[in-house]
């Protein structure tokens, strides 16, 4: 019995979004944060339209910024209390 392997390709990282602008990743985390402080208007639209091109899922990121950053101890500052229906 032949079997169909199903792989999905790795989501779109910053370090990616980066390496398309030719930015520092750091600066692109920025400017997807909308960081007005480190990044340029300029800057911060060229990196939403790649980051929209090159299919960046900001929820997917954001969970595992959460989860990395509950690994080092370090509470995050976005969370989800409840929902209501």
């Amino acid at each position: 019995m032949m079997t169909k392997a199903f792989t999905q390709a790795a989501p779109v990282s910053v370090r990616d979004i980066a390496q398309a602008c030719g930015l520092h990743y750091t600066t692109v985390s920025y400017a997807l944060r909308g960081d007005r402080r480190h990044a340029s208007e300029a800057t911060i639209a060229r990196v939403m339209a790649v980051a929209e091109q090159l299919g960046y899922d900001a929820l997917a990121n954001d969970n595992a910024r959460r989860l990395s950053l509950q690994r080092r101890g370090v509470r995050p500052r976005r969370m989800v209390i409840g929902i209501l229906t």
